[in-house]
């Protein structure tokens, strides 16, 4: 799950994944709220003591060896 939201960080703001990994709707829904993807991520960050500071540095570097080899 990492890997994914790690990989969908390093994407451009113009890709749909990233952009809707953002996106929020707005108004209020009945019943109990569902469980969200972003909530599951920083649960999962939370249990091996990542932060999100942590988790952008690791795109910076995943973005800086990614332009190395298509340069």
């Amino acid at each position: 799950m990492l890997k994914w939201y790690v990989h969908v960080l390093c994407m451009g703001d113009n890709r749909w994944p990233k952009r809707i990994l953002t996106w929020s709707l707005e108004g209020r829904r009945r019943g109990r709220p569902k469980i969200k993807w972003d909530s599951e991520v920083k649960r999962v960050m939370k249990q091996k003591n990542l932060t999100s500071k942590r988790c952008n540095n690791l795109v910076n570097i995943a973005k800086s060896n990614k332009d190395q080899y298509t340069s």
